[in-house]
């Protein structure tokens, strides 16, 4: 569970969130979404406490989040951030770090978090020699090894082709399932209802909908954010206005 309560946060004079309130439950898929500038990887970051918030706090599983150790936060959230270098290890090894926070490296978590996302057969490549499709279900797998209640993922669909795509939302599904809290940035509103049950839009570094993820997609709060009308013709597209 990740609770953020009347957060604010700025860079400088300029404010990014303004007095954010959301709470995102075990067992849910939570999509942010929103326009560019929105705020959702600042609020992400602060979630993973690599940015502080200016006001308010961050709880994870009802204690503040800057109260834990570092191994003992690793433990109870892991982040996926959306730029990550490609290192010259195999899958396994990269895996493998996900139990850097447990103190050892249980081979048996590690082959399950490959079966899991389906890579056991590229357990030996290097990393550098996968398709971008590949090295994102690589990193999941060691998010799945970290064995972490909460999940941070970053935009994980960005440059995946479809097929790549629908493996990410399976694996983001297999998550909820298993009693995880996830929360995804995402831009594809047209993977929105596959993958999340709800959905938070953002916009001007404020919450402006908060609700099942359908609703929002139809929601004049969506048109406003994003400045588009929404056609539904065949399913839901967009248009400019």
């Amino acid at each position: 569970m990740i609770d953020l309560q009347n957060v604010s946060f700025s860079y400088g004079r300029e404010m990014i969130l303004h007095q954010v309130s959301c709470r995102m439950a075990n067992g849910e898929v939570v999509s942010l979404i929103g326009p560019n500038g929105a705020g959702k990887s600042t609020l992400l970051r602060l979630c993973a406490r690599i940015l502080k918030p200016l006001e308010g706090s961050v709880l994870v599983d009802e204690r503040p989040a800057g109260d834990y150790p570092v191994k003992a936060f690793a433990r109870q959230l892991a982040f996926l951030p959306q730029s990550r270098p490609t290192p010259a290890i195999s899958v396994r090894s990269l895996v493998t770090l996900g139990r850097f926070a447990h103190g050892k490296g249980d081979r048996e978590a590690v082959e399950a978090a490959m079966q899991t996302v389906g890579i056991a057969s590229l357990a030996e490549r290097d990393m550098r020699t996968l398709s971008g499709g590949q090295r994102q279900m690589a990193y999941l797998a060691m998010l799945l090894a970290q064995e972490s209640p909460n999940v941070l993922l970053d935009e994980p669909f960005t440059h995946l082709d479809i097929s790549a795509q629908l493996d990410v939302a399976r694996v983001i599904r297999q998550m909820k399932d298993a009693g995880k809290c996830v929360v995804v940035v995402m831009h594809d509103l047209n993977l929105l209802e596959q993958v999340c049950g709800r959905a938070v839009l953002m916009d001007s570094g404020r919450i402006v909908y908060d609700g099942n993820a359908a609703d929002c997609l139809r929601s004049n709060a969506l048109q406003d954010a994003f400045g588009v009308r929404i056609l539904e013709n065949q399913g839901i597209s967009f248009a400019k206005r």
